[in-house]
């Protein structure tokens, strides 16, 4: 069934239009039924009045309804220009309701019908109004009509200043202080303006300079001074350090200070003998705690330009030469070391200020410097880096050498065995000369739990390996780096040989790849052996029954 909305009730609060001060809204308020029935949920109802329209998303309860027109799209007063009859028209859901509903206007509505009827009549309360006006003029009576005048009741002054005033307004300067010159001279922190017979000039206040002073002061200002605290008098007397002012009976003076102190004093020295010590806590937790939120900082400082600071620790009691003392301390332009002590301190750990570390060592010269049979990390000072480990008497000599390009020698005299990602594993003869090293085996892991995805190779794949073997080109060659008197190497180039039997790196033989595939080659060659057997034994039997033939051929 078709719904029809239709509306049964409608109340409409006009507010007037005509003065522009004013929201440009109406109130409305509706009854909705549909069918009879009162309408209720969420419907989108247009507003229509002239050109005007506005369409809302209105809640109805039980049928009732209320909106404000004009809140998304403010209401032209021109619709009501001119308009004896204005109507208001509904449309719900895009269903147009009818009838239409007339804008009737309130009984103030009258009054502002006829200020507009008196403003249209150029009058003001009767009185004529006449001319065009100009920014920021007012309207003045002139004794017979209101005209467009400038307004001359407020705002600031116009023209040239006098008096105590130059220039001209509405900013003019202070050039004097009744009626007497203030000079133009720029004034500096804490002057004050002083007449000095002429005019007022910027200068020092000596106001109080030579003048006696009194009270707990004594002498003459700019620079009195103290001789008493509220009025009772301070001993002229020279204090020492630590003193304090004590009041004798009749004057403050310095005194040691007395009572009860957890310090007790010996010499020049302090101490305390029972209880923890806690900076930042009330509860240390050892014999000296330093405690903070932040970041703790601790200086122990030396005043001598070529001295050191040491902070150490004894397990014994009191003094050198106990069960165990460790100290540390920091040189200047030095480092800093951490030392134990045995009739002398001697450093077993040492960092210098450009960062080496040194083990049973003050001066280490390397990243790291272990002495008495060293391990170093040494810089790229040769254009390497690595770990090198040293023999004990601290020589030229090591043991072991590892640099950042792979290579690794071992032994002393620079090494007696070389491992090279560029020459392989050399040893060094005795005339210095490396050579490549030779041994009695090499084994290779092969074990079936080692290994996955295992695939065998068929007769196709040993006939392929038959052909690279057939393919590789052999070679006498010796190394660049090596005499040309050097006996001659045999072997293969590797850039020749199939991808499988290279090395990782490219420019080396995979020799278990390399075993591999000559096996495989020598079955896949005795296979086709074995096909040429059984192709000659075949012909041999044809041959044979050939002769049988023409034998018995002859005898018939």
């Amino acid at each position: 069934m078709k719904k029809v909305f239709f509306t049964i009730l409608g109340i409409l609060v006009f507010c007037g239009l005509f003065a522009q001060e004013i929201p440009q809204k109406i109130s409305y308020q509706g009854k909705l039924l549909e069918n009879g029935n009162p309408v209720n949920g969420t419907k989108s109802i247009t507003f229509t009045i002239s050109t005007w329209s506005e369409t809302k998303s209105v809640t109805v309860n039980n049928g009732l309804y209320s909106v404000t027109l004009g809140e998304t799209t403010p209401i032209p007063t021109s619709i009501f220009d001119n308009t004896s009859s204005v109507t208001l028209q509904i449309s719900v859901e895009g269903v147009t309701l009818s009838p239409q509903t007339d804008i009737l206007s309130v009984a103030y509505a009258y009054k502002a019908y006829k200020a507009e009827k008196s403003v249209d009549a150029e009058k003001i309360a009767g009185n004529p109004v006449s001319g065009t006006p100009s920014t920021n003029q007012v309207l003045k009576w002139n004794g017979t009509q209101w005209v467009p005048n400038t307004d001359l009741t407020g705002g600031p002054p116009t023209g040239t200043a006098s008096g105590d005033l130059s220039g001209n307004y509405p900013n003019p300067k202070v050039i004097g202080l009744q009626n007497k010159p203030v000079s133009s001279l720029a004034p500096s922190t804490n002057k004050v303006l002083k007449w000095d017979g002429s005019q007022w000039k910027p200068q020092i206040d000596e106001t109080l300079n030579g003048t006696q002073a009194g009270g707990d002061l004594s002498g003459n200002y700019p620079n009195p001074k103290v001789i008493g605290l509220q009025n009772r008098p301070v001993s002229s007397s020279t204090p020492s350090t630590n003193q304090v002012l004590t009041w004798s009976g009749n004057q403050w003076k310095p005194s040691n200070p007395t009572g009860s102190s957890l310090w007790s004093q010996s010499g020049s020295n302090i101490f305390y003998n029972s209880g923890n010590v806690g900076i930042g806590t009330s509860n240390p937790y050892g014999i000296f705690e330093v405690f903070s939120t932040s970041n703790v900082e601790e200086y122990v400082t030396s005043g001598s330009a070529t001295g050191s600071a040491r902070t150490w620790y004894s397990s014994g009691s009191v003094g050198f030469g106990n069960s165990w003392n460790v100290g540390i301390r920091g040189d200047l332009n030095k480092g800093y070391a951490i030392e134990s002590y045995s009739g002398g301190w001697a450093p077993r750990l040492f960092i210098t200020q450009a960062g080496n570390v040194g083990i049973n060592t003050s001066n280490p010269q390397e990243l790291l410097n272990v002495a008495g049979g060293t391990i170093e990390v040494y810089p790229a000072t040769d254009g390497q880096r690595g770990i090198r480990i040293r023999s004990a008497d601290q020589s030229e000599n090591f043991i072991l050498d590892m640099k950042n390009d792979g290579t690794m020698q071992i032994g002393a005299n620079s090494g007696t065995m070389q491992l090279s990602s560029t020459f392989g594993v050399d040893s060094r003869n005795l005339s210095g000369t490396w050579r490549p090293m030779s041994a009695s085996s090499f084994n290779v892991r092969s074990s079936r739990s080692l290994k996955s995805n295992i695939k065998y190779i068929d007769q196709f794949g040993t006939a392929y390996w038959l052909e690279q073997i057939l393919l590789m080109k052999p070679a006498n060659y010796i190394y660049n780096w090596e005499a040309e008197s050097t006996q001659s190497r045999l072997g293969f180039i590797v850039e020749e040989l199939p991808e499988e039997l290279k090395g990782q790196d490219g420019k080396s033989v995979n020799l278990y790849a390399l075993t591999s595939a000559g096996i495989v080659g020598i079955k896949g060659l005795y296979l086709m052996l074995e096909k040429q057997q059984e192709l000659i034994k075949s012909l041999q039997e044809e041959i044979e029954a050939l002769k049988n033939k023409e034998d018995n051929h002859e005898t018939n």
